[in-house]
């Protein structure tokens, strides 16, 4: 009798309707016909100093995230082990300070844990949007 491939999937919660605030959940792909684990790694915001304003963030130029408070939140799209990633924020709060962070690009290696903090002073750069496109 010949022995049929295992194939073993752990899904993320996201997938289930779970909250944007549902922890981040790595998912590790292995079946037996790799000689590797094929690795995705979760993208994971941390957001302060936000208050009751609202923001939204974009990962690889395709899933937006919009946040409303402070927290931590979770792409649902995920990004492959050794691939790279970029974060933009596509929204800023409408008023009061402006969201930054020095870790909105790299590589992935593992789960991906971005500070998000909304306490930069407003520059004349801020009164324009970016549509992905041009700036508005």
């Amino acid at each position: 009798m010949t022995a049929v491939p295992k194939l073993t999937l752990l899904l993320p919660a996201a997938l289930f309707g779970a909250s944007a605030h549902a922890a981040c959940v790595d998912s590790v792909f292995r079946d037996s016909f790799e000689d590797v684990s094929m690795n995705l790694y979760e993208v994971e915001l941390v957001v302060s100093d936000l208050g009751s304003r609202s923001a939204s963030f974009q990962l690889n130029g395709n899933e937006i995230l919009a946040v409303t408070v402070d927290g931590t939140y979770c792409f649902a799209e995920q990004v492959q082990g050794g691939e790279p990633y970029e974060v933009a924020i596509t929204e800023q709060p409408a008023t009061g300070p402006v969201c930054a962070s020095d870790a909105l690009t790299g590589t992935a290696t593992s789960r991906i844990s971005i500070p998000i903090a909304c306490t930069s002073e407003r520059t004349e750069w801020d009164n324009f949007d970016w549509d992905g496109a041009e700036w508005n």
